[in-house]
C-alpha cells in the first residue's frame, strides 16, 4: 500500500480537526459563559464522564466520525481515520490524565480522643 501525500495530508487534517474539536470541549466552561450559563463545571462534568464510559465515548465518536465522512471517497476516509486516531489518543491517553491532574484531594481530619 502507497501512502501518497494527499492520504497523508488528510490523516493529518483529520487528526487537526479531532483536536481542535476536543480542545472546544476542554474550554466548555468559557464557551458556556458566552451564552450566560455561570455555573462553572461543565468541561471537568464532561470529562469525567468520558473517562468513566470509555468505549461508549469511543463508539459514539466514530458513528459520529464515520457517518459525517463517509466510506466513499478515499480522502475522506483517511481523514476520519486520522480523526480515530486523535479520539483514541485523547479518550485513552490525555483525558485519564487531566481526570487524574484535577482531582482534588480528600482532606482527612484526626479525631482525638
Amino acid at each position: 500500500m502507497t501512502f501518497t501525500p494527499t492520504a497523508a495530508s488528510a490523516a493529518a487534517a483529520g487528526f487537526g480537526f479531532y483536536a481542535l474539536v476536543w480542545g472546544i470541549a476542554a474550554k466548555l466552561d468559557t464557551i458556556m459563559a458566552l451564552f450566560g450559563f455561570s455555573n462553572r463545571g461543565y468541561a471537568n462534568r464532561v470529562r469525567q464522564w468520558i473517562n468513566k464510559n470509555k468505549g461508549l465515548t469511543l463508539c459514539i465518536t466514530e458513528v459520529v466520525n464515520f457517518s459525517i465522512h463517509g466510506i466513499t471517497n478515499p480522502a475522506a476516509v483517511t481523514f476520519a481515520i486520522g480523526g480515530s486516531l486523535c479520539n483514541a489518543v485523547f479518550i485513552f491517553c490525555i483525558n485519564p490524565f487531566l481526570c487524574w491532574k484535577t482531582k482534588k484531594p480528600v482532606v482527612r481530619m484526626k479525631v482525638v480522643a
